[in-house]
């Protein structure tokens, strides 16, 4: 994806498109906005933050300039200036110099700063890959030494208090806290607990740092859920070690998150075309069961409906309504194994063929009972025949040892 600039200005049309054309030739997209907060606001946001200002009506347009300002100071928008001596100094009474990513004076040679401009843009998403770390101490020559060791490995954020750093939290969420725990105000415990209860930062690892001779200061720091408990003074390699461990084991546990997330998807995917299939399956044999007998076309599917809705209607929940209303649909599949003279008779069944015909649900209980994949899926052809009364076939059960399922299925199949 190309970087995007937002390059402003309006009254030097040449310029602008020469610095227009060099910019894209060294693969930047850009977007042009006149000099005024109307027309750069609506599209700062399309940016990702790289503002560059190249005529002189921006340092004579006081709302601009604090617009810009806010922006690098709230959103932390890079932000050059191509100008004059005077043009700069004039834009530098509203704008620090310190919030300027790098200033350009006229004459300038367009293709030089393009490529500078594109060298800032690489050396920036390098150290955006980079972890981030927030320091959190009182003494800011101790956070400032810690920051110079991690920072070649990391990105990291300094903050003296524990309010300022909930404040950075509000808006950023970094790899990694370094929490002091004795400070003014509110101590490193406090802060724990009160991060902990922020949307989204619960999983947040923090390392305690403290030279405090509290004998249960680690204990309760480990209770409290801290990642890792380092005394100071800091040792520089104990310390690279563990956020080093830290943030791995972070990242690794995200990853193995973010996998089983993606597997549970995928089979779930999986378990709803199998699902399909098999209902597909089972309308096929049902449709085919219907097919060879001309009396009762459409009986299975009335069965199954009748079944599912006595099974909702008696507590059953979704799911075993719908493995119910799938049991139903096959409960006479024994009769493809019976011959069509027998199950089309035009007359009542002699004695003989009647035994044929009750053997129907042996057969259908042998032909599902090689399916695995859906439970009790043979119990209602096995046993939908049998009686109350124990005057059923073709095991003759009494009560309650038919099981459940099949009395459901016999009740609607009588019906």
């Amino acid at each position: 994806m190309k970087p995007e600039i937002l390059m402003i200005g309006e009254a030097d049309v040449f310029l602008l498109n020469i610095f227009r054309g060099s910019l894209m030739r060294f693969g930047f997209s850009v977007i042009s906005a006149n000099a005024t907060v109307s027309d750069v606001a609506p599209l700062h946001m399309q940016t990702k933050n790289w503002f560059l200002c190249v005529n002189e009506r921006i340092c004579r347009n006081d709302e601009l300039l604090h617009y810009l300002k806010e922006r690098i100071e709230d959103e932390g928008v890079r932000f050059y200036i191509l100008g004059s001596r005077e043009e700069v100094e004039e834009t530098l009474k509203v704008i620090p110099e310190k919030l300027f990513t790098e200033i350009f004076y006229r004459p300038a040679n367009v293709p030089i700063i393009a490529k500078r401009l594109m060298d800032t843009v690489l050396e920036a998403e390098k150290q955006e890959e980079k972890p981030t770390v927030l320091i959190v101490d009182d003494d800011p020559v101790t956070a400032k030494a810690m920051a110079k060791i991690l920072g070649e490995d990391y990105v990291t954020f300094v903050v003296t208090s524990g309010a300022a750093s909930l404040l950075f939290l509000k808006e950023h969420k970094p790899d990694l806290v370094l929490m002091d725990v004795e400070m003014p105000g509110m101590n490193g415990f406090d802060v724990f607990m009160k991060i902990r209860e922020v949307a989204g930062l619960d999983q947040l690892p923090i390392i305690f740092l403290t030279g405090t001779e509290m004998e249960d200061a680690e204990e309760r720091g480990l209770d409290l859920g801290a990642a890792d408990f380092i005394q100071k003074p800091v040792a520089p390699g104990i310390l690279r070690l563990r956020v080093r461990h830290t943030v791995e084991l972070t990242k690794l546990r995200e990853h193995l998150a973010k996998e089983v997330e993606q597997q549970t998807a995928r089979l779930l995917q999986q378990r709803e075309k199998i699902e399909l299939m098999s209902m597909q399956i089972v309308e096929a044999l049902s449709g085919a069961i219907d097919a060879k007998d001309t009396y009762t076309n459409g009986h299975s599917v009335r069965v199954a409906e009748y079944s599912r809705e006595i099974a909702r209607r008696y507590g059953y929940d979704e799911e075993r309504q719908q493995e119910i209303f799938m049991v139903g649909m096959l409960h006479d599949v024994g009769k493809i194994g019976i011959p069509n003279e027998i199950i089309n008779s035009p007359t009542r069944l002699t004695d003989e063929q009647y035994e044929i015909m009750k053997t129907h649900p042996v057969i259908g209980a042998e032909i599902l009972g090689r399916i695995t994949t859906i439970p009790n899926i043979a119990i209602g052809a096995h046993w939908h025949h049998e009686r109350y009364d124990g005057r059923g076939y073709p095991d003759g059960l009494k009560g309650e040892e038919t099981p459940e399922i099949a009395r459901i299925i016999g009740v609607a199949d009588a019906y």
